[in-house]
């Protein structure tokens, strides 16, 4: 069974008490040409996050450069390196505003997670850690047709060399 929000593929999180809420819609076609599809990509999202959830490695959420393309990604430490794909932004798109987005939780909800910042040059971490520990994360997305995309590449190898990513220091509390 597949559930869609406007026919996207959706990735969901859900608490321990069983409320679902979605979090990434997933619309952009621009990694389809290389494999990923949006219901590939959201498959492939909700699994990671729900990995990392169980392996307690989705504590700090930050962006970096992986393959010479912007990512969201997890951290072990603060201002540390990416350690884990979650997934990779669009072209042009801005890593800051994306994380932002990504962790704007709705309105309403219980403690949201502490936004942690650091100096110009350093990258936005968010820790999600607590807020993250009691939920689950699954894919909304249509089932894989009988002609599926080539099997995706392991995640990137992390470049360390890369600058972080500057903002214009106005982040948005969450």
């Amino acid at each position: 069974m597949s559930y869609t929000h406007a026919n996207h593929p959706v990735t969901f999180y859900q608490s321990r008490a069983g409320n679902r809420e979605p979090w990434i819609i997933w619309a952009s076609q621009e990694f389809t040409a290389a494999g990923y599809s949006p219901a590939t990509r959201c498959r492939e999202v909700s699994s990671r996050l729900e990995t990392y959830r169980r392996n307690r490695e989705l504590n700090l959420i930050t962006v970096g450069t992986m393959n010479d393309q912007r990512v969201i990604c997890t951290s072990s430490e603060t201002n540390g390196r990416c350690e884990n794909l979650i997934f990779t932004l669009r072209r042009g798109a801005d890593p800051i505003a994306t994380l932002n987005n990504f962790l704007a939780w709705r309105e309403g909800q219980a403690s949201t997670p502490e936004m942690i910042e650091g100096s110009a040059r350093q990258r936005p971490v968010i820790d999600v850690g607590s807020r993250l520990e009691a939920f689950a994360f699954e894919s909304q997305a249509p089932a894989a047709t009988s002609n599926p995309a080539p099997a995706p590449a392991p995640a990137p190898a992390v470049n360390p060399t890369t600058p972080t990513p500057q903002s214009d220091g106005g982040m948005r509390e969450l």
